[in-house]
């Protein structure tokens, strides 16, 4: 059902050129194909986000769609790429003085 109702997010904020909807619409899909291991689909989702975000120039968006390539990439055990995505995602974060929130936090990690 969840899917079902983002992809038709997703298509009404493209019928409409509606760019941050379309933007978040894709993130979102991205969080639920990882949340159900889909890690392929994931990426490709946030790829097509970050994309639109960096088109539009919005840093959080960027930093949220680099900060979940990195736990993606990390769970297919490539740490080198994780952590320059994280570190990457954590400046950008800094730049413009956002923290993660903490409902975007993953278990395990340090939340400071």
């Amino acid at each position: 059902m969840a899917q079902l109702l983002l992809e038709e997010s997703l298509s009404v904020c493209r019928e409409i050129g509606a760019r941050p909807g379309i933007a978040a619409a894709l993130q979102s899909l991205g969080d639920l194909a990882g949340a159900r291991g889909n890690g392929e689909g994931a990426k490709r989702h946030y790829r097509s986000a970050l994309t639109l975000w960096d088109e539009m120039e919005h840093a959080g968006g960027i930093a949220r769609c680099t900060q979940e390539l990195a736990n993606i990439v990390a769970i297919e055990g490539r740490a080198d790429l994780a952590a320059v995505l994280l570190g990457a995602s954590e400046a950008l974060r800094e730049q413009i003085g956002a923290i993660v929130p903490p409902v975007q936090r993953k278990v395990g990690t340090d939340a400071r």
